[in-house]
This record gives C-alpha cells, sequence and structure tokens, in this order.
C-alpha cells in the first residue's frame, strides 16, 4: 500500500501490526516510514529509534533515521548518521554511498557527490534496482549541474532504456524514470528536436503510475498541436496512477488549458464526456486529499464553469472562499467564469465585501 502511495491506510495498517507484536522493529520501522513519507519528521524519527533498540543489526531503521534528517534538511545531522551506519554495516557500503551522495546533491555539493558517485562501479549488481537508478538519476542531475550536458544526457538514456516495459514495481522508482523522461524531453526540445521529445514521452506515457506532470506534459503539446482527444486520453492514463499525495494544486492547474479548449471549441460527445470524467475524477482526488490551499478548489470551479456544471463550481467556489480566497470581485470578470456570472449564488459571492 505505501508503494502505491495509500499512505494513510499504510499507516493504519502498521498501527494495528504493533498493537498484534509491539516489539516487532519491522512494524515499527514501517510506521517510521509511513509518518517520514507525510513529512512527520519526529514521528518517524521516534518509530526508527524504537526499531533500532528493539534490533540494533536491522539496518533498515538505521536509514530511516538518517533519510528524516535529510528530507528535513539537517543535513549536517543526516551526514553523521550515514557515517556510523556505514561503520557499524561495512558490508552495506555501497548502499550507503549512494543515499550520502543523494544527501550531498540535495546540499547543491555536486562535486562531491559525483566523487562518490564514480567512485562506484557501473557493473556492481545492486539490490534493489531502485539503488541503481537514484545512483545513475544523483550522477546525471549532478553533470548537469556542472554543466556537463553531453555526460548527463548520457546517464538520463542510461536510466530510461533500462526500465522495463510494464513495470509493477514501486512508486519511487517510477519517479525516478520520470524525471530522466521529462529531463531528456527538456534537453531535446533545447536542440530544436521536438518531435524525438513527442516520441519520448509518448513512450513514457504508454506506463501507469508514472509521475503525474509526465502525462500533463505530454498533453498539453498535444492539446497545442489540436491533437485534443489525444490530450484528454493522455490525462485519463496519468489519473489512473495519481498518487494519494500528489499536489493536487499543481494537478488541477496542469489540466485547466484541456478544461478551457473543450469548452472554446466544437468537440465529440465522447470528448466532452471524458472530459467531464477527468473533472469528477479531480474533484474526487481533491475531496479526499482536502489541501488547505483555495487554489485547487478554485482550479476545479473554474473547469466545472467553462464546461457548464454550475452547481458544482458554486460548491467549489465556496470552498475556496473557505479556505481565503479573496478575489471575487475579479472573479466576476474572469472569462473562465463567464458561463456562471449570471447565476445569483455567484452575484452573491462577487458582491460580498
Amino acid at each position: 500500500m505505501r508503494g502505491l502511495r495509500r499512505i494513510e491506510e499504510a499507516r493504519k495498517e502498521a498501527r494495528r501490526t504493533i498493537e498484534l507484536a509491539p516489539a516487532s522493529p519491522v512494524a515499527h520501522t514501517f510506521l517510521g516510514d509511513c509518518e517520514l513519507d507525510q513529512r512527520h519528521f519526529t514521528l518517524a524519527r521516534a518509530s526508527y529509534f524504537t526499531a533500532a533498540e528493539l534490533d540494533q543489526r536491522l539496518l533498515w531503521p538505521r536509514l530511516g533515521i538518517a533519510a528524516s534528517y535529510q528530507r528535513e534538511t539537517n543535513l549536517g545531522a543526516a551526514e553523521r548518521t550515514y557515517l556510523i551506519i556505514e561503520k557499524d554495516f561495512p558490508e552495506e557500503a555501497t548502499r550507503v554511498r549512494i543515499l550520502v551522495a543523494s544527501m550531498l546533491v540535495s546540499g547543491q555539493r555536486y562535486d562531491d557527490a559525483l566523487t562518490l558517485y564514480q567512485g562506484i562501479s557501473e557493473k556492481e549488481a545492486l539490490s534493489p534496482p531502485l539503488l541503481r537508478r537514484l545512483m545513475q538519476a544523483g550522477r546525471a542531475y549532478s553533470l548537469e549541474k556542472l554543466e556537463r550536458q553531453e555526460e548527463a544526457e548520457y546517464f538520463w538514456n542510461q536510466l530510461v532504456e533500462e526500465f522495463p516495459s510494464g513495470f509493477d514495481g514501486g512508486r519511487r522508482d517510477r519517479e525516478v524514470v520520470s524525471q530522466a523522461f521529462e529531463t531528456l524531453a527538456r534537453i531535446y526540445d533545447a536542440k530544436g528536436e521536438s518531435k524525438r521529445s513527442d516520441r519520448l514521452l509518448e513512450k513514457a506515457c504508454q506506463e501507469v503510475g508514472m509521475s503525474f506532470s509526465l502525462y500533463a506534459s505530454l498533453a498539453e503539446r498535444q492539446r497545442s498541436a489540436g491533437k485534443l482527444e489525444g490530450a484528454v486520453s493522455t490525462v485519463r492514463q496519468g489519473l489512473k496512477g495519481l498518487a494519494e499525495d500528489e499536489d493536487m494544486v499543481t494537478a488541477t492547474q496542469k489540466v485547466l488549458p484541456i478544461f478551457r479548449s473543450a469548452a472554446s471549441g466544437r468537440v465529440s460527445a465522447l470528448v466532452r464526456s471524458q472530459t467531464l470524467e477527468i473533472l469528477a475524477d479531480l474533484a474526487g482526488h481533491v475531496k479526499r486529499a482536502a489541501p488547505p490551499s483555495y487554489a485547487a478548489y478554485l482550479n476545479l470551479a473554474r473547469g466545472e464553469a467553462l464546461l457548464r456544471q454550475n452547481s458544482q463550481a458554486l460548491d467549489h467556489l465556496r470552498q475556496a472562499v473557505e479556505k481565503g480566497f479573496g478575489g471575487m470581485r475579479q472573479a466576476a470578470r474572469d472569462p473562465d467564469f463567464k458561463g456562471i456570472a449570471g447565476e445569483p449564488a455567484f452575484r452573491a459571492f462577487s458582491e460580498t465585501p
């Protein structure tokens, strides 16, 4: 469940397991991972420390402690923790060095990170495969930041080429490979090779569960080229594997151009129906995620107003106002809301001080 980003379900399951087996270091570590996924760093470390005390030879919670410091941007504490782990687990030195290198990348120490990556043999067997993917991505990213573009492109390509079709593994693997696809598309665009970028993104988006921004990027290319039906199909594919912790502000923002195109032109009944399905799907995700920002609700209201889903648009506008949106007077002149501007409830919103 956690690998599929069903984080809250995974956390509940971890707590149930601890109730049944309070001395299980694995259960405490799993709970730590769930807390870390939700950026509850102190709670995550508490679970990891409990697990480490229960089994001092278990690597997993020790790495979790370091990761919690790293994601909290306490890089000094993370580095010290990794050094202790490497000393206590010499047989895991390669794994630890890859993670240390990723920490150096997050701290913008690209030369130091590259030195570590270069010290690890390309032929060394790494398990799980995610470790190799992290190494390739970190190395490519560092090279790019150091303006060694050709070498960076080589490692991004290597990462993409090694990713198996129909991959059914963890979410994190897909996130790393999605980054490679998006970066390569940007590199090809900069070279004037837009058709090559299109082919690359089309290949990536045949998979389910890649980063939503990947599907949104291809969909926008298709929409801009007048292929609205293809754009709608691509977004629907992306929504099939949308992560529970997806940034719904960004996701709803990226799909708005499709709603505008579907509303402004003559489209088939099928495209309109599928566009409404996208809108309903996004609304369901926003409801479950309950983001604190008003922006996701406002984006939904825009899409619903454009597609003449007036009651839903007014409901989401109301939620946006409750979340702090203060631009209703300007919204009355916004072309996205033209279709509901005559609604009494909309006028009441826009006239409220």
